[in-house]
């Protein structure tokens, strides 16, 4: 479930302020907690979940979205979200030598920010505190 999934990630540690997502960010950030709300719920509802996660999006058409989350049984092995269709919005693993397409930074950002513009080419966002 997404409690034991958090406890398995509590290991790994990022200090920066640029990196991957975790798989269970990722799971949060579907409306559909119902159907999407866990790992092995997302799985079973991939079709349906991939439409309401607003993430889903920033998987690459074709291929995956690497995760920092470890897979806690062996030590190379990682979470990525599938872009493939027919099974895509899924969540599988891998070993991180797995070539493939995925890396897909995001920011961490901190409560007290302030973002100015729309994020167009022509307004683009920035980010001050």
């Amino acid at each position: 479930d997404l409690t034991d999934q958090i406890t398995d990630e509590k290991g790994t540690i990022w200090n920066g302020k640029v990196g991957l997502i975790t798989v269970s960010e990722y799971l949060r950030t579907n409306t559909n907690t119902e159907q999407c709300g866990t790992h092995m719920l997302n799985n079973d509802n991939y079709s349906t979940c991939k439409n309401t996660d607003w993430m889903y999006n920033s998987v690459p058409s074709g291929g995956y979205m690497w995760t920092i989350s470890p897979y806690a049984v062996y030590s190379d092995i990682v979470f990525f979200v599938l872009g493939i269709s027919g099974y895509a919005g899924g969540v599988s693993n891998d070993s991180a030598s797995f070539s493939s397409s995925g890396v897909v930074p995001v920011l961490y950002l901190s409560s007290n920010i302030t973002l100015q513009g729309t994020g167009s080419i022509d307004n683009p966002f920035v980010i001050t505190n």
